[in-house]
């Protein structure tokens, strides 16, 4: 159709590339005087999926051709599908699936498995495989595809991916029905076994004036759909402004700076896009894209004003519970100072009492030891008695000593000992007061 633009590109993703991954998603476009055709397909990324990539291309070459093959039988027979489209259209899938299955056939039959190919895969789909069950799972992959002629616009679908269309007011919409089996990184697939009963479809006269479909790393590469179509409508204002030429080499261009900066997936874009669009029509495009980017940009900001608000409070909340943490700290150290100055004055006090008490020892035994004869005697003044000379007179007139007897005599021979004397030399013969408490193991004990 020389009224439409068609496209299709797919690059390897950034993910892919550094870990030496082939790119696993494939894309093609078809168009002649009655129809325009366009494809994505999206190859499985686990290791238990060893041939995606050519499965991927296999559904992009099934559709197209069972596609063409519809047309022209709809056209040649001049069939109503809008009677009826979903049986029509599921028809039109039971041959892209039967396309499929024979080029995977062909392909397994001209390349059995090797050893090295399946050293990857799981012990499960290994034994599958090598005997071979299921080998069409090796081929595993999503499809997305649409159709435009004059009279009337069809998409079909199976996993996941988005188709989105922009209508004659500019409003975008996505026609396809979204599957619900598809999330995360679950997704329905052309290799399952009911894949007939898995895939959507819509119809409607009323045709678009673009179509653009993307597979899931275009949509997983931006925050929210809105952002998603901000670049559609781009892709749209320039290859209306600027031709097929620039716009095709635009998307080349952006696909793989998008896989770096956003998902790091493998990365296809499909589309068709009216080669007649008003200069007021592209004006209103362009003013969509600005109002979607300020948007954006406003709700950017809102999301800026509000982390940095709960920054604000979880500092200052921080800082709450520091400030009483530091005024406990406070009062704890204040209450250190005043033990430690009333330890101080326990320790001035102690001195001082220990300074006096030297003071009284070193008295008291200075005055012990001046008390001390050098025969060990203690000098006591309560027992000095004054003697003085005798006088002669007094001599002579003591003839001799009156008599006493031997008893007396006895009693007479040694002076009586006085009190203290007898004191000393009894402590003497006795334990000193540190033996009467001796301090054993279990304690001081008094003797």
């Amino acid at each position: 159709m020389n009224t439409i633009y068609d496209f299709a590109f797919s690059e390897q993703g950034y993910n892919h590339i550094k870990s030496d991954k082939v790119c696993q998603d494939s894309s093609g476009c078809y168009s002649d005087n009655s129809m325009a055709v366009v494809v994505v397909a999206d190859g499985h990324g686990s290791d238990n999926y060893p041939r995606t990539d050519r499965g991927s291309s296999f559904a992009v070459e099934a559709t197209i051709t069972a596609v063409r093959e519809f047309i022209k039988t709809v056209e040649e027979s001049a069939v109503d599908i809008s009677t009826d489209s979903e049986a029509y259209l599921e028809q039109l899938a039971k041959n892209i699936l039967a396309n499929w299955y024979a080029a995977v056939d062909a392909d397994l039959e001209k390349y059995p498995f090797s050893d090295e190919e399946l050293s990857k895969v799981s012990e499960k789909y290994k034994k599958r495989y090598m005997s071979g069950q299921s080998q069409e799972k090796a081929y595993g992959t999503t499809l997305i595809a649409a159709c435009q002629t004059k009279n009337y616009w069809f998409g079909l679908q199976i996993g996941d991916g988005k188709c989105v269309c922009i209508s004659q007011d500019g409003s975008m919409y996505e026609p396809i029905p979204w599957d619900e089996d598809c999330q995360a990184n679950i997704t329905t697939s052309i290799c399952d076994s009911e894949a007939i009963e898995e895939f959507r479809y819509f119809f409607t006269r009323e045709c678009p004036i673009a179509t653009l479909m993307g597979t899931d790393g275009i949509d997983d590469s931006y925050a929210n759909t809105e952002e998603m179509y901000v670049l559609y409508r781009s892709i749209l204002a320039i290859f209306a402004e600027h031709g097929r030429e620039t716009g095709e080499a635009e998307i080349q261009a952006f696909l793989p700076g998008l896989s770096r900066k956003g998902s790091g997936d493998d990365v296809s874009i499909a589309g068709m896009v009216s080669a007649t669009l008003s200069t007021a029509f592209i004006e209103v495009l362009k003013a969509q894209c600005e109002f979607s980017n300020a948007k954006a940009q406003r709700e950017q900001a809102e999301r800026e004003v509000t982390l940095a608000a709960e920054k604000q409070e979880y500092v200052l909340a921080a800082m709450k519970k520091a400030k009483m943490n530091y005024d406990l700290c406070i009062q704890k150290a204040n209450e250190a100072q005043e033990a430690i100055a009333a330890a101080q004055q326990t320790q001035e006090d102690a001195v001082k009492r220990f300074k006096t008490a030297e003071i009284a020892l070193s008295s008291a035994a200075a005055a012990y030891q001046s008390s001390i004869t050098p025969d060990g005697a203690v000098i006591s003044e309560d027992f000095e008695t004054e003697t003085e000379a005798p006088d002669e007179h007094l001599n002579a007139e003591i003839s001799a000593p009156p008599s006493v007897d031997s008893e007396q005599k006895s009693e007479l021979s040694a002076p009586e000992k006085t009190d203290v004397i007898s004191f000393i030399e009894s402590e003497k013969s006795s334990k000193t007061i540190i033996d009467q408490f001796s301090i054993g193991e279990d304690g001081m004990e008094g003797q």
